[in-house]
C-alpha cells in the first residue's frame, strides 16, 4: 500500500517562526521510544503570508503554530510526527466549498452583480485528512491490512499516565462563522501509548465535521515500556485508524438526544478500507454503505530490526457527541502527584519535598519560599489543571467580563482594564491577547475544573479557611499589573511557560488590605526569579510583587491559590468580643452600671474612662484564664461554613438520609465531619429578656460550587481587579439547632467516633432518638 508523507528523520519542516521566539519543549523517553513535543508562538503575519504564497493558497489559518510539533520516534529511526505545515498540505482546494448559512441571501441580494463567481477556488474551512508524517525514509516499512482493533477495555483500565501532552497545530474562527482547528494529544502509560489527532470543523448553522487519526502501541507485558527492555519489549507494530464524520446542523437539530450513543446515526463515517500501521490513502465509501459497517483497520509494520509498532485506535461512541455551539472534550487526567487521602497529606504533597513542619516553622507568614521541580509527571499534571486551550471551551459556557474574567495590562506603571461589555467571545479574547498583549485573569476556575475543586476543598479542610484561586495567562514580553501587595497568603503554581517574578520587602507586613505601590518607592527586589512549569512559589500577605512573561516565551499560565484573608488574631477577637461581653454583663453588675454623666461629650474624663476600660478587660481576662467564660466565635465560623466548597463530587443522593433509620440499639457515626461546625449562639426561640443559647450544627453539604468565592470578585488575588461588589446578600447557612442540654452528646458525635445511640449523654431516650434522627435526615449521620 502507498504511504503518504514519508520523510527523513530530521524535523519535517524548516522553522517558520521568526528568530527570537523560544519554544516550550518536552522530551520523554520510555524503552526504545522517545516523545518530543514543542509548542511556541503563533506565526507572525509576514511569515504566514510568505508561507501562503509558497503553498499557493490565498490565505492560511489566522492562528497557525508553524513550529508546534509532536514527534514519536523509535531508537532505530522509525517514527511519526504531527505538524501544522504538513497538515495544511493535505487541504483539498479542488473540492466543493462549504457555504456559510447566509450565502443564499447574499447571492440573492447581488443578483445583478457581474462579480459573483469565485476567482480562485480554495477550501476556506482548511479541512484536512492529514494522518501524520512518517519519519525514517531509509527504512523498509511494511504496510499490511488487518482486522485487529484496539482493546478498549485496556484503554479504560486505571493506569498511571506517565506523560501527557496536547499540541495545537492551527485554529481559525472562519471570519466569525464557526471554527476550524486541529490538535494532537498523546498519553503514555506503563504498558502502551495512545495518540489522538482531531480536525474539528463547525460552520455555524451549516455543518459539523470531524476527522480523527488514532495511533496505538501496546507492550507485551506490564511495565516493559518503562523498564527499557529494548527490542524485546512489546508488540512489533503500531495500529492506526483514520475516520471522517460529518453531519448537517439541521439533521442534528431534529432530535433531542439524551444518550451519546443515540447520535451515532447522525454522522456520515468514512474510514480507511484496511489497516496499516502508519498512514493509508483514504478510500471514501458512501454514507449509506458505511452507515452500518464496522470501520476496518490498517497496520503499518516496522522493520524487524526495530521490532514493530501499531497505529490504530478504535472509534468510541463518546467521540460522536458533537454540539453545534458547545463542544466539550475532556482531557485525560494524568497521574496525580498529590495525595488526597487527607487534608494534611494534600498540603504535604503540594509543597514536597519540604515538610509541612519546616514550612510553618520557617516560612509561613515570615518569608517567601521557592520550590523548583522538573519532574515530567508533575509538569504534565500542572498543565492538566488549566491551560490556554481551555479558554475556548469555557467561553461557550456564557462567561462574562468582570464576573468570570478580566482582560488587563500594565501600562506606564498603571493597570489598564480592557474588558468589553457582556459575554466573552473567544475570538475577541485571542485578539486582545495576541495583538494588545493583554493578560487574561480567570476568576475561580474551580467552578469549572473538577481537579481544582478537589484540591481547594482539601486545602479548606486543612487550613480551616476559605481558599480561592485565579488563573493568569500573560503573553510574551508583557505584564498584567503594577507592583502591589495582597491581604492573603499566596501559593503560585506555574502551569505553562515561564514567569519572571520580583519580590520586595513589605511596607505593611501581614497586610489586611490590597494596595498598589509606585515603582520608585519599593527599592530593589529581595527575590528575582523565573518560574518554570512545575515550580511553586509562596509568599506571605503584604509581600510586594510584580510579574511578567519574559521575551522569547510564548505565554505564561499560572494558578494562584490564596487563603487566610481576615484570619488574624485581631479578627478573631473582634468576632468573639461581643459575645464575651454580653455573657459577662449577665453575671457582673459592675458592667451594667451606667456611664458617668457627660462622658460622651466631655474630653476631661477620657483618662478616667481608660482606667475603667482597663479594669473591665483585666476582669474579662481573669474570667477566661479561670475557665469561667467561653469564647463564642459565630460570625467567622458562619462565614467559613456558608461560603466554602461542598465536599468533592458530592452527588444529590448524598444529601438524603443514608441507610436504615437509627434506633436505640444501633451504633452511629457522623458523615462529612470536616464539613460540619458546632457553634453556640442565641436561641431563635428567645422570648424573654434573658438571652438563652442554643447549640447549632452547621454544614456545607448544600453549598454551591458554582458560586464559590464569587461574592466580592476576589480583589485580594495577586493580580486581581479592584472593582468588586460588596453588596452581595449573605448566604443562608444550612444546619440544625438543639437545646444546650444536647451539647455534650453533639460533641461526642462530632468527634468522629463510633457511638451507641443508647449511650449518648442524654437522660431521655426520646431526646437521644430525636438528636440522631435530626442529623440523619440532614445526611450528616448514618448507622455503622
Amino acid at each position: 500500500l502507498h504511504v503518504h508523507g514519508r520523510r527523513s528523520t530530521k524535523p519535517s519542516a524548516m522553522s517558520t517562526i521568526s528568530h527570537g521566539f523560544k519554544s516550550s519543549k518536552h522530551d520523554f523517553t520510555f524503552g526504545p521510544w522517545k516523545v518530543t513535543s514543542a509548542k511556541t508562538h503563533i506565526m507572525k503575519s509576514k511569515d504566514i503570508e510568505r508561507l501562503a504564497e509558497e503553498m499557493h493558497m490565498p490565505s492560511l489559518p489566522e492562528m497557525l503554530f508553524g513550529d508546534n510539533v509532536l514527534r514519536i520516534q523509535h531508537l532505530d529511526g522509525f517514527g511519526i510526527e504531527f505538524n501544522a505545515i504538513d497538515a495544511l498540505k493535505r487541504v483539498n482546494n479542488l473540492q466543493h466549498s462549504v457555504q456559510v448559512a447566509c450565502a443564499q441571501e447574499w447571492q440573492e441580494s447581488r443578483a445583478d452583480s457581474e462579480h459573483k463567481d469565485v476567482v480562485k477556488r480554495y477550501d476556506w474551512t482548511y479541512t484536512t485528512d492529514y494522518k501524520g508524517t512518517l519519519l525514517g525514509e531509509d527504512l523498509q516499512i511494511k504496510v499490511s491490512p488487518t482486522s485487529e482493533r484496539i482493546d478498549l477495555e485496556k484503554l479504560k483500565a486505571r493506569e498511571q499516565i506517565m506523560f501527557f501532552e496536547d499540541v495545537l497545530l492551527f485554529e481559525d474562527e472562519l471570519h466569525d462563522h464557526g471554527v476550524s482547528m486541529i490538535n494532537v494529544k498523546i498519553r503514555v502509560m506503563p504498558t502502551s501509548f495512545f495518540v489522538l489527532q482531531r480536525f474539528f470543523l463547525r460552520v455555524d448553522g451549516v455543518l459539523i465535521r470531524i476527522n480523527d487519526t488514532r495511533l496505538y502501541h501496546e507492550a507485551s507485558y506490564k511495565h516493559c515500556l518503562i523498564l527499557k527492555c529494548g527490542n524485546t519489549a512489546g508488540k512489533n507494530y503500531m495500529l492506526r485508524e483514520f475516520s471522517s464524520r460529518e453531519s448537517k446542523v439541521s439533521a442534528l437539530q431534529k432530535q433531542l438526544y439524551l444518550d451519546i450513543a443515540q447520535t451515532k446515526h447522525c454522522f456520515w463515517r468514512t474510514s480507511c478500507p484496511a489497516r496499516f500501521s502508519v498512514f493509508p490513502v483514504p478510500s471514501h465509501t458512501s454514507a449509506q454503505e458505511e452507515l452500518n459497517q464496522v470501520c476496518q483497520w490498517r497496520e503499518l509494520r516496522m522493520p524487524k530490526k526495530g521490532r514493530a509498532a501499531v497505529i490504530c485506535p478504535e472509534k468510541k461512541e463518546e467521540d460522536m457527541e458533537v454540539a453545534a455551539k458547545h463542544r466539550k472534550t475532556d482531557t485525560a487526567r494524568p497521574a496525580s502527584p498529590l495525595c488526597f487521602d487527607s487534608p494534611a497529606g494534600l498540603f504535604q504533597s503540594l509543597i514536597s519535598p519540604m515538610t509541612a513542619d519546616e514550612f510553618f516553622r520557617e516560612y509561613w507568614e515570615k518569608k517567601p519560599l521557592l520550590l523548583q521541580r522538573s519532574d515530567p509527571a508533575l509538569v504534565s499534571y500542572y498543565q492538566f489543571l488549566f491551560q490556554m486551550s481551555d479558554l475556548k471551551q469555557l467561553c461557550v459556557q456564557g462567561l462574562e467580563y468582570g464576573r468570570d474574567l478580566n482582560v488587563m495590562r500594565c501600562v506606564n506603571g498603571n493597570k489598564l482594564v480592557m474588558n468589553n461589555e457582556g459575554r466573552v467571545k473567544y475570538s475577541q479574547l485571542r485578539k486582545d491577547f495576541n495583538q494588545k498583549k493583554a493578560t487574561i485573569q480567570f476568576h475561580q476556575p474551580q467552578r469549572f475544573k473538577d481537579e481544582l475543586w478537589h484540591i481547594q476543598e482539601r486545602l479548606e479542610c486543612f487550613f480551616g479557611s476559605l481558599v480561592g484561586s485565579n488563573v493568569y495567562i500573560t503573553p510574551e514580553d508583557s505584564q498584567g499589573l503594577p507592583p502591589h501587595y495582597d491581604d492573603v497568603e499566596v501559593f503560585i503554581l506555574q502551569l505553562e511557560g515561564q514567569k519572571h517574578w520580583r519580590l520586595y520587602n513589605p511596607t505593611v507586613p501581614l497586610a489586611r488590605e490590597y494596595s498598589t505601590e509606585p515603582e520608585e518607592s519599593i527599592g530593589k527586589p529581595t527575590h528575582d526569579i523565573i518560574l518554570k512549569a512545575g515550580d511553586l512559589l509562596y509568599f506571605p500577605r503584604g509581600t510586594i510583587h510584580q510579574a511578567d512573561t519574559p521575551a522569547g516565551v510564548e505565554h505564561s499560565t499560572h494558578l494562584t491559590l490564596s487563603t487566610y484573608q481576615i484570619m488574624s488574631w485581631g479578627d478573631f477577637v473582634l468576632d468573639v468580643f461581643p459575645g464575651l461581653m454580653m455573657d459577662s454583663m449577665k453575671n457582673d453588675i459592675n458592667l451594667r452600671q451606667g456611664l458617668p454623666r457627660n462622658l460622651l461629650t466631655s474630653a476631661n474624663t477620657c483618662s478616667e474612662a481608660k482606667k475603667q476600660v482597663c479594669t473591665i478587660l483585666r476582669s474579662l481576662a481573669a474570667r477566661l484564664e479561670q475557665d469561667e467564660q467561653d469564647l463564642r466565635s459565630s460570625e467567622m465560623r458562619r462565614d467559613f461554613i456558608s461560603n466554602r466548597l461542598p465536599p468533592y463530587h458530592l452527588q444529590e443522593e448524598d444529601l438524603s438520609p443514608v441507610g436504615k433509620l437509627p434506633t436505640l440499639e444501633d451504633s452511629v457515626c457522623v458523615r462529612f465531619r470536616e464539613h460540619i461546625v458546632l457553634t453556640l449562639e442565641p436561641s431563635p426561640d428567645n422570648t424573654d429578656e434573658a438571652m438563652k443559647l442554643a447549640a447549632f450544627v452547621l454544614h456545607s453539604l448544600r453549598n454551591k460550587r458554582e458560586t464559590h468565592m464569587m461574592g466580592s470578585q476576589d480583589h485580594h488575588e495577586e493580580e486581581d481587579d479592584d472593582d468588586e461588589d460588596d453588596d452581595d446578600e449573605e448566604k443562608a447557612v444550612q444546619g440544625l439547632d438543639f437545646p444546650m442540654s444536647h451539647l455534650p452528646a453533639l460533641q461526642q458525635l462530632l468527634s468522629g467516633k463510633l457511638l451507641h445511640v443508647a449511650d449518648l449523654p442524654l437522660q431521655q431516650d426520646a431526646d437521644k432518638l430525636g438528636l440522631v434522627l435530626g442529623l440523619w435526615t440532614q445526611g450528616l449521620l448514618q448507622v455503622c
